[in-house]
């Protein structure tokens, strides 16, 4: 059977894609290492394959009109080799966005009424995508011939939010108390000597340090699309994190 969409990985990017592509009723094949996918619609394909294999990614991709995540620069679509387009988002937030700096280490602690482990300052306005946006923005770049040839930064509501507004409003919909603690640079560097992701954020601390925001309003203008009002993301978050508390391995 043909495929149309090929979405290689199945983080939680690549599951916003799938799950948004089902909603528009097209037909998806998932690819990651293993071939295995949990809580995986029936109708869509799951193949393993090894992505840094150039020909085992042709192999998986060949039938497929879109391709989502490949490691395609945009320098293959100015060499005419590929319509390329490029969707960027801040750190994300959402259902299986567990290894964002604001997912497991932050959600998990607050529901068993911890303190969400943040990094950096938290009183900073810092832009969040809502990893279900980050999905729609892509496919919605993946249809649309304007989009080739350029980088877009995905929707993202209340922009200048910070991360300590963010939980505390996850805390008020999760009905907990909003406890916080915070890692800064010295620390998250002792860290990485125990925790991997802590290793890889100390060189993202300059995000964490002074106010990050990103604007969104050249994808919003061209493409119409907005990004789901923050309370409703957040109330759709608490939910997923309830609903799954055994994946929490923080």
């Amino acid at each position: 059977m043909s495929i149309n969409h090929v979405v290689l990985g199945t983080g939680a990017i690549g599951r916003s894609i799938m799950e948004e592509l089902i909603k528009r009723g097209e037909s998806v094949r998932m690819v990651n290492r293993l071939g295995k996918l949990d809580e995986v619609p029936a109708e869509v394909e799951v193949v393993a394959s090894d992505l840094y294999d150039s020909a085992k990614v042709t192999e998986v991709t060949w039938d497929a009109q879109v391709v989502y995540q490949s490691e395609a620069a945009l320098s293959a679509h100015e060499d005419g080799k590929l319509h390329v387009a490029i969707g960027r988002g801040s750190d994300f937030f959402g259902p299986w966005g567990l290894s964002s700096t604001m997912g497991q280490r932050a959600f998990y602690p607050l529901l068993q009424g911890g303190a969400a482990q943040l990094i950096g300052r938290t009183d900073l306005p810092h832009s969040h995508t809502y990893i279900k946006d980050f999905g729609m923005a892509l496919v919605i770049l993946g249809e649309r011939d304007e989009a080739d040839g350029q980088a877009w930064h995905v929707p993202n509501d209340q922009p200048k939010m910070s991360q300590g507004e963010l939980v505390r409003m996850f805390a008020e919909e999760a009905d907990v108390e909003p406890k916080i603690s915070s890692m800064g640079k010295l620390m998250m560097a002792i860290g990485g000597f125990f925790i991997p992701e802590a290793r890889e954020t100390v060189e993202m601390m300059y995000e964490f340090d002074k106010p990050f925001i990103v604007d969104s309003s050249k994808f919003e203008k061209v493409f119409g699309m907005k990004a789901t009002p923050m309370r409703e993301a957040i109330r759709e978050t608490v939910n997923w994190y309830k609903n799954h508390v055994e994946l929490n391995h923080g």
